[in-house]
């Protein structure tokens, strides 16, 4: 659950996004909102995906593209925290995590078009 980081309980979220239930489940099931699934079969949310109050910009087009790859929760999550390779001549690149919440959501969510369809080859 390390990669994860903190998380929030099915009850956290609704009262912090104040939501319903029924809408965090729907935001889930949408892939707006990553739902993880621990061994114990809890159900728990990344806390990394809101601020403040809201979910990251962009994150639900990511989440949307990455599941036409592959149904699994925890890959998106260790794609969203990767960072990924620099290139030739460029200072270290920031994890796609960091960079949707940096406002770069064409250029993430392309990524994740792009795994996707690494992901069904």
């Amino acid at each position: 659950m390390e990669l994860a980081g903190p998380v929030f309980t099915a009850e956290a979220i609704t009262v912090h996004l104040r939501l319903t239930w029924r809408e965090v489940e729907a935001l889930a099931a949408d892939h707006s909102l990553l739902a993880l699934t621990t061994a114990d079969r809890a159900t728990v949310y990344p806390s990394f995906q809101v601020v403040g109050r809201r979910l990251i910009p962009g994150l639900g087009q990511v989440l949307r593209a990455l599941a036409t790859g592959v149904d699994d929760p925890w890959a998106w999550l260790t794609w969203l925290r990767a960072t990924p390779p620099a290139r030739d001549g460029q200072l270290p690149r920031r994890s796609r995590l960091d960079q949707l919440l940096g406002g770069d959501i064409d250029e993430v969510t392309a990524a994740a078009h792009h795994t996707a369809h690494a992901w069904t080859s």
